[in-house]
């Protein structure tokens, strides 16, 4: 399996043109998601042996312990797409009958509830941006606060 996971590395560089951020985070979720499978399958498994419990059991084995700490949803959102591209790669080169990832929905990230400002938390904030010395900086910034602060209603 590690073997394939370099060369969909390599894939992702070469030919996909994929950032250094990118190929780093996959490496990342990709050798973790290795680990993990090691202790399941033992040290010699290929791609072909991995199935959607194997997959879904990693998420879920993520959100509560993970490597020290449980992975939120976002974390575990990135994890999935990494595992996702690494198997449609290792099924379009022609390394699996079937991608084990294919029908496995990203999760959802919840957005958490965004609270208005209260009236006195409005005037301090207007009041902190009102000292700016610089008089420009002063009215560019009062004027951007106080359109954001009167856009903002509450729904």
């Amino acid at each position: 399996m590690r073997q394939v996971i370099r060369r969909f590395l390599k894939h992702l560089e070469a030919e996909k043109n994929a950032s250094g951020t990118t190929i780093e985070s996959y490496q990342y979720d990709l050798h973790k998601f290795d680990a993990y499978l090691v202790k399941r399958l033992g040290n010699r498994f290929l791609p072909g042996d991995v199935t959607r419990d194997h997959i879904r059991d990693y998420l879920m084995w993520l959100s509560e312990v993970g490597h020290q700490k449980p992975n939120g949803p976002s974390a575990r959102a990135r994890a999935l797409a990494a595992i996702r591209s690494f198997f449609k790669y290792a099924h379009r080169a022609g390394l699996l009958r079937d991608d084990p990832a294919a029908d496995i929905s990203l999760l959802r990230i919840r957005i958490g509830e965004v609270r208005a400002l209260s009236r006195d938390e409005c005037g301090r904030l207007l009041r902190v941006v009102g000292r700016n010395p610089s008089p420009f900086r002063k009215v560019r910034d009062m004027a951007m606060i106080v359109t954001f602060l009167l856009t903002a209603r509450d729904r």
